[in-house]
């Protein structure tokens, strides 16, 4: 192993005396900004921050496989060693092209996998890693490898120039047996532009600037690998198998502590303003300013959501003013937040009262006088105004009353801090009424508007029923909801239920639903099919189950269309030459009158390429094709269903393939 006496910088010793004097990192991290995890909640891994590596050959004749990963569903990733076949097949996943970093502090907790003959790692990669410029330019760097931990060992390396003859490496094999008890442990590396700090279980382990430290963005990996050689030990040995190891979570911060600092200059926790005055939201920035560029201030009213107010750049000043006006009373929380680059930095916040100016709640109708005349059926706008003091009520219902009868709930309605509401009551029956609107608060009366002596005459035809929506002659999909709503019209007293029904083809007409009509307008009904065909839609009313009438509508049509989908491809997937592409797809739908379907490549030069045509049976939904690209490049692989000559359907993904030597 080299040695390493580099000096830090004055602010990396302060850290590390710091770290010292606390006997652990935990207030490193205290002071550093968390910047990528993953927790590993949830079934299945998050795709926009892992991919699973490709299925490369590794060491001792083992290979990467996309089967050997998967969640525990319990907050864990698990990632195995298995044999199939006589192969030795490992789980890996990676970060590349989805999250990369230079400089930071990394982390995991996971289990340590024992291993004859094989290792579990967490490690950082850089885009290129090839000699002629030490490890600037990208350096391999073994967080930590679980190597010949069946003899109680644990590893930390780098390497750099490459994998060649010129290839060098650094490492330290310490003896942790304590390691392999089958409990979680921590290990984390800080990587700073002047030197490399590892960590196993919150203690430093190893610090150095072997091949000079990288200075590139590097991507994260998770892999389990096994080999044949002695050096490691022998896989043939290995008695407990498959192999599982359990990672807890991953995570990334700035090497950089947070010291910036923001505090609003005058305002203090519970203080009271009045609708209309001026709060003073002037905010004094102390620390290094470098750490953010942007002030933005916002307000948050209960448990609403917060509204942007103002975003203040940062120009040098060390106070950032802004003056703000409520119009609603209420409890507000006030925060002026610090970014960098869009990214959160730090805050302050303080929660203040503002307390209205504004007289007694009160209610009147929009329009609706005292005297006012109707006809069943007629809407009768029951609107209603809100002035004075908003927040003194919660809700306000709508009654009506009919000559000596009780008051009847028509409608209640939660408040939102609007000044108008508006119902449409739509009377059945003639009579003469008293229409109210009453505002509660918390379940309790506050006050109300009243308009009397509203006179609502019959005039009343037979019911006839029509669909709201539906007409003769729609097309839709198996995956569709059909709207079969009916509105009633004329005297809703003629029958007592619709019955929604169906039928298909020839068939007969099946019930799909029974609504009773009440004194509803409209009776809103949603059918999904299951079957493509031919529909007639029917809702007919009964009277004590006699027949009264009825609305039809004929030439539903219903299809299943033909789709695509690949089994196993994904758009972005990065393949070496030579691996093994899987163009498997899979027909859905009606695909009856498809005949044929050919697998195509096209490469980014023009050439194209038929790599397999398969006739399609109407007994068969899964379609294989295995190909191996012969040359780098970026690639369209395409898969296209044919219906005598003509297009049906299609379906097509972007990968690319690179050189073997890439990493």
């Amino acid at each position: 192993m080299k040695s390493n006496s580099t000096t830090s910088k004055q602010w990396i010793s302060t850290l590390v005396l710091s770290l010292l004097l606390v006997g652990g990192y935990a207030q490193v991290i205290d002071k550093l900004k968390m910047v990528w995890n993953d927790e590993f909640n949830g079934n299945s891994l998050d795709s926009t921050k892992w991919s699973p590596a490709p299925e490369w050959p590794r060491q001792g004749g083992c290979r990467w496989s996309h089967e050997n990963f998967d969640m525990t569903g319990k907050g864990q990733v698990r990632l195995q060693v298995t044999e199939q076949n006589n192969s030795v097949l490992c789980g890996a996943i990676r970060t590349r092209n989805l999250f990369d970093k230079k400089y930071g502090y990394f982390e995991v907790r996971c289990t340590v996998p024992e291993i004859h003959g094989g290792w579990g790692a967490f490690w950082l990669m850089p885009y290129t890693n090839k000699p002629g410029k030490l490890g600037n330019d990208g350096t391999e760097i073994d967080v930590f490898e679980s190597i010949n931990g069946w003899n109680g060992k644990i590893n930390h390396a780098l390497h750099w120039d490459g994998y060649n003859e010129e290839h060098k490496k650094d490492s330290i094999s310490l003896n942790r047996p304590d390691l392999y008890d089958g409990k979680y442990h921590v290990f984390g590396m800080m990587w700073t532009p002047k030197e490399y700090i590892f960590y196993i279980d919150n203690k430093e382990t190893w610090r150095t600037t072997s091949g000079e430290v990288s200075d590139v963005n590097q991507y994260l990996k998770l892999t389990l690998e096994v080999s044949d050689g002695n050096w490691a030990g022998n896989w043939k040995n290995q008695v407990n198998k498959p192999i599982d190891w359990l990672i807890d979570y991953v995570r990334v911060y700035d090497y950089q502590p947070i010291e910036v600092d923001l505090s609003f200059s005058s305002l203090t926790d519970g203080q009271s303003f009045h609708v209309g005055d001026q709060v003073q939201m002037h905010v004094d920035v102390s620390g290094p300013l470098s750490q953010i560029d942007e002030i933005r201030f916002t307000t948050q009213k209960g448990d609403e959501a917060g509204i942007s107010q103002k975003i203040s750049k940062i120009n040098g000043e060390t106070t950032y003013w802004f003056n703000w006006f409520p119009n609603k009373p209420g409890s507000y929380k006030l925060k002026a937040l610090g970014y960098k680059s869009e990214i959160y930095v730090t805050d302050v916040s303080v929660n203040v009262i503002v307390i209205d100016n504004l007289g007694a709640l009160k209610v009147a109708f929009a329009s609706l006088k005292s005297g006012d005349r109707y006809t069943t059926g007629e809407k009768v706008k029951m609107d209603v105004i809100l002035t004075g003091n908003l927040l003194q009520a919660d809700q306000i219902q709508y009654l009506t009353k009919q000559g000596d009868g009780a008051f009847a709930v028509q409608k209640t309605e939660t408040l939102n801090n609007a000044s108008v509401y508006f119902f449409n009551w739509t009377p059945t029956s003639g009579g003469t009424y008293l229409l109210r609107v009453t505002a509660l608060k918390d379940g309790k009366y506050v006050t109300h508007v009243v308009a009397g002596d509203i006179k609502v005459e019959e005039d009343l035809n037979p019911l006839s029923l029509q669909f709201a929506t539906l007409s003769s002659g729609t097309t839709y999909q198996t995956s569709n909801s059909i709207p079969m709503h009916i509105e009633l019209s004329g005297d809703l007293s003629d029958a007592d239920e619709i019955r929604f029904m169906t039928k298909m083809a020839d068939g007969d007409f099946i019930v799909q639903n029974t609504v009773n009509i009440g004194n509803a307008p409209t009776l809103w009904y949603n059918w999904s099919p299951t079957k493509a065909g031919t529909y007639v839609f029917r809702a007919t009313a009964y009277k004590n189950n006699n027949y009264i009438t009825h609305v039809v509508v004929n030439d539903i049509l219903v299809e299943d269309p033909m789709t695509l989908k690949y089994t196993v491809l994904q758009s972005g997937t990065v393949y070496k030459v030579g691996a093994r592409v899987k163009l498997h797809v899979e027909l859905s739908g009606d695909y009856a009158n498809t005949d044929l379907i050919k697998f195509i490549s096209k490469r980014s030069d023009g050439s194209i390429s038929v790599l397999k045509k398969s006739k399609v049976s109407p007994k068969k939904a899964l379609y294989m094709k295995k190909w191996r690209p012969s040359v780098a490049g970026k690639y369209k692989l395409t898969v296209i269903a044919y219906n005598s000559g003509s297009k049906v359907a299609h379906i097509a993904a972007d990968i690319t393939v690179k050189d073997r030597d890439s990493y």
